[in-house]
């Protein structure tokens, strides 16, 4: 009420006594009226519960929304740069081999985690093995609903309760493998850091699966969680042979795939590098501003991170991945002068494997 005085105040001191009000007069409002009621809006997960003002006029009202889309508005089209789309499109956009096409049957491996850093050294991997890979759908409410009952634990994270999901899921589709490692050590991309444990958490749950989805010993479905020295190439060879021997494949066969798998892995770091670049020098020429998005890889799902890259590109900022950048810190000579000039294949080089 304060609130409506305070405004009326403002409007009578600020009238200059001829615009014309656009506020309904008093016959108007005899006849006024409004219907209200709920809805859900459908365009996005998040499902907001909005309520909808109709007016005698057909007009109406939309409140609750928690965005213009809900508002019915349209969204303005956005192109300003998105490295964490860029970068999910990348690691999970891989062609594999159809049913038909692969000898050793097909292969489950679920969308969680480190996979959101690795997938490209399993998928080549397996496709150059001739397996076909099956993909778990991506993160949602339903897929989550799907193991909530085999979680083990309410303290764990969210993105690891995600994990049952994703498994059952791959049950539901029927592969013949699921494949879920337990990588303890991951590359050591930052020299001087004290060292390159993943979490406690990442290591550990393929170990969690194995004890608590009961599924995966009702079903047909191998599972195969194997701890593996990821890090060390030849040693991980040397175990993926051992844990593949039983499919037929030689030793020589798993060594020419994990050199494969592990330039493959290497390129799409390059690729999110250039990436990085090239934002960097869009930032510059437009004089726009941008946000790094600094997390562990599965931050990239779009389930785990609310939506917080579009927001950012909704209020006119470029948005990177700190693995876009990283490889420039420490770097002597000041961002502008040494891009300046400097092309996508400057920056690259050769791609020595």
């Amino acid at each position: 009420m304060m609130g409506a005085y305070g405004a009326a105040l403002i409007a009578k001191d600020r009238y200059d006594g001829e615009s014309q009000s656009t506020l309904i007069n008093s016959d108007e409002l005899e006849i006024f009226a409004t219907r209200n009621s709920s809805a859900r809006c459908k365009l996005c997960p998040n499902n907001c519960l909005m309520t909808i003002y109709r007016f005698t006029d057909g007009r109406r009202f939309i409140s609750a929304n928690c965005c213009e889309r809900g508002a019915d508005k349209r969204a303005h089209a956005n192109s300003l740069p998105n490295l964490v789309a860029y970068k999910v499109k990348r690691i999970f956009d891989y062609p594999t081999l159809t049913k038909e096409e692969a000898k050793r049957g097909t292969i489950g491996l679920p969308r969680v985690l480190n996979l959101y850093e690795d997938y490209p050294f399993w998928v080549t991997l397996f496709n150059e093995l001739n397996f076909s890979v099956v993909l778990s759908s991506q993160s949602s409410k339903k897929n989550y609903e799907k193991g909530m009952e085999t979680i083990p634990s309410e303290s764990v994270c969210y993105p690891a309760k995600l994990v049952h999901g994703h498994i059952m899921d791959l049950i539901e589709k029927e592969v013949d493998t699921i494949f879920y490692p337990s990588i303890i050590y991951s590359e050591q991309e930052d020299k001087g850091a004290d060292g390159c444990f993943n979490c406690p958490v990442v290591t550990s749950y393929p170990e969690v699966i194995k004890l608590n989805v009961d599924d995966l010993i009702e079903s047909d479905v191998r599972y195969m969680s194997p701890f593996l020295p990821f890090t060390e190439p030849k040693k991980l060879t040397t175990r993926l042979y051992e844990e593949f021997k039983g499919f037929g494949i030689s030793k020589a066969e798993m060594m020419r795939a994990v050199n494969l798998a592990f330039a493959e892995a290497k390129k799409v770091k390059i690729d999110i590098q250039a990436k990085g670049v090239e934002t960097l020098e869009l930032i510059r020429q437009k004089k726009i501003k941008g946000i790094v998005i600094a997390g562990r890889p599965y931050h990239a799902d779009a389930h785990i991170n609310h939506g917080i890259p579009e927001m950012i590109n909704s209020l006119g900022m470029a948005v990177l991945t700190e693995d876009s950048i990283i490889h420039l810190g420490g770097c002597d000579v000041h961002f502008e002068s040494w891009i300046s000039g400097l092309t996508i294949q400057d920056y690259m080089g050769p791609l020595n494997l």
